[in-house]
């Protein structure tokens, strides 16, 4: 059955607590603690009709902010290893996520893999034959002439969402727990991209590695910098309106090689 999403897709993040009094993006002093983390994913609306959107994510993992000001140390381990077969419109990922934890304190950007889906690495509930083995992320839709069409990505890329602050943003632990956003803004992804110009001979238009490459690019760098970092400053477990404003975003999409 067909679906219309509507405004953007967001991941939820549960973490022990984030410092949110006042300024969201300000830098607290308990660090070190660890806190426990739990991550869901939740598909949310768009004017594009997509009947499916799913992305494969390797691992997520998010960077102290004393790793970005020295540029010789590396950090090779990840917070939440995958990988995960999310699905952006059922609000679902195989396997799910399970809760793991990250140490309070400062972060310069959060990091975000796509993987392409190895025969070797298929999940549980993921079929050998499945579409998405092979991709990093299927999205299938229709053109306003009824038109279907199909946009893949059939290798590794990642991206992360760097902090809005040179400061950084804050985790910081407490008794309770508060919900983090990661938002992509799906009325950007075919910003620049004239679907009616995407070349095919016959039954769905392919937008690809092979196919209609140019409109494939341009939509992948869409979706990165599309994405957002938000808090849920009221706790009623939305992204309402006032905590997407510019003051309140924690993190934007770019490039990881971007500086």
């Amino acid at each position: 059955m067909n679906r219309m999403i509507k405004t953007g897709i967001v991941f939820f993040f549960w973490i022990g607590s984030l410092e949110s009094c006042g300024d969201p993006t300000s830098l607290g002093t308990d660090t070190g603690n660890p806190l426990t983390t739990r991550i869901q994913f939740v598909g949310e609306g768009s004017e594009v009709t997509l009947t499916e959107a799913r992305i494969v994510v390797k691992a997520i993992d998010f960077d102290p902010l004393p790793l970005c000001l020295n540029e010789d140390e590396d950090d090779d381990d990840e917070d939440l290893p995958g990988p995960f077969v999310v699905d952006l419109l059922a609000n679902s990922s195989i396997p799910d996520t399970d809760s793991f934890e990250i140490l309070s304190g400062s972060f310069c950007e959060m990091d975000l893999d796509f993987d392409q889906l190895d025969e070797a690495d298929i999940p549980d509930g993921i079929a050998s034959d499945d579409s998405i083995v092979g991709k990093a992320f299927i999205l299938r839709g229709t053109r306003d002439d009824g038109r279907e069409f199909e946009v893949s990505l059939s290798q590794d890329d990642k991206f992360k969402l760097a902090a809005a602050s040179d400061d950084g943003f804050a985790i910081e632990g407490s008794d309770s727990e508060i919900l983090l956003f990661v938002g992509f803004d799906l009325d950007t992804w075919f910003t620049g991209v004239d679907l009616d110009s995407a070349s095919g001979s016959e039954g769905v238009i392919l937008i690809d590695d092979e196919n209609n490459t140019e409109l494939r690019t341009t939509i992948v760098e869409n979706i990165k910098q599309s994405a957002r970092l938000y808090i849920d400053l009221n706790n009623n477990g939305t992204l309402d309106e006032q905590e997407k404003g510019e003051g309140f975003i924690l993190a934007t999409g770019e490039d990881e090689e971007d500086d």
